[in-house]
């Protein structure tokens, strides 16, 4: 059985998807968990939690907060957010055939805007920053007008600063370490959104240093971040059958029998 919600702000929840982080959705889903794990239709001692995308920033939120039995995630990122998003703004420039030297300015605006959210660069750097980037070909692939609208203002108003500090300065680096469920972790090494050369080794080194011991990694060769078959990972990649990559979902069952969360 599995519990799913809207995010906020989406499908009937109110709110706002992007104005809220990791910290409020792991609030959410601990809300859901509190609801469910004492009704007599359910064995609290078997819920855990499954994680797809910035989904693996939340669920190690609520394992560390409550007592679960598991955890899945799927393209789960382990670095920053902001990391993530220098990463998937390479990536995504990269595939629009942008050179070097325009990623380099794309990245180095997300760094002085986010420096800026964090208190580390003055505003005045990051609007000039912004007001250079916004006239170049490059700006609209970069995200950045996605996150800072042109006629948001810098720096943004209070309650808009606020929520974007929720959604963009996060590190999971800590809460990783204190992670003590089974853990099973799904990759495509295709993935363009999130960096597999670096977050499964960096969930590996968290977990070690938490000392848990039932950590599970798979890494796809012919998958992307949905972990369906892919060729180059990009969404716009030539039509094809979509397919799940082999041995996704299975995995999980396999998984969850050996677990004794399902016990047929």
């Amino acid at each position: 059985n599995v519990i799913s919600y809207d995010q906020r702000g989406t499908g009937l929840s109110t709110g706002n998807w992007q104005q809220n982080g990791p910290m409020e959705r792991a609030a959410d889903v601990e809300a859901i968990y509190d609801a469910f794990v004492t009704d007599p239709h359910v064995d609290g001692r078997r819920l855990g939690v499954w994680g797809f995308s910035n989904g693996g920033w939340t669920a190690p939120i609520v394992a560390t907060a409550r007592p679960l039995a598991f955890m899945i995630l799927k393209s789960g990122p382990a670095e920053s957010i902001a990391t993530n998003v220098c990463y998937s703004v390479e990536q995504n420039m990269r595939h629009k055939n942008f050179n070097a030297e325009a990623i380099a300015s794309a990245i180095d605006t997300w760094r002085s805007l986010i420096g800026a959210l964090s208190g580390n660069v003055p505003w005045d750097t990051a609007r000039a920053m912004y007001a250079a980037a916004s006239s170049k070909p490059w700006f609209a692939d970069s995200y950045i007008p996605f996150v800072f609208s042109p006629d948001i203002g810098m720096p943004p108003p209070t309650a808009a600063a606020d929520g974007m500090r929720r959604e963009l300065l996060y590190d999971p680096t800590a809460t990783l370490q204190n992670v003590r469920i089974p853990t099973l972790a799904l990759f495509g090494a295709l993935d363009r959104n999130v960096d597999v050369a670096h977050s499964p080794a960096l969930l590996a080194s968290a977990f070690a240093r938490a000392r848990l011991r039932d950590f599970t990694l798979h890494i796809y060769a012919d998958a992307g971040h949905t972990l369906k078959v892919s060729a180059t990972g990009f969404n716009d990649e030539p039509s094809q059958p979509e397919r799940l990559t082999t041995g996704y979902p299975e995995i999980m069952i396999q998984w969850l029998r050996t677990h004794r969360v399902i016990l047929k």
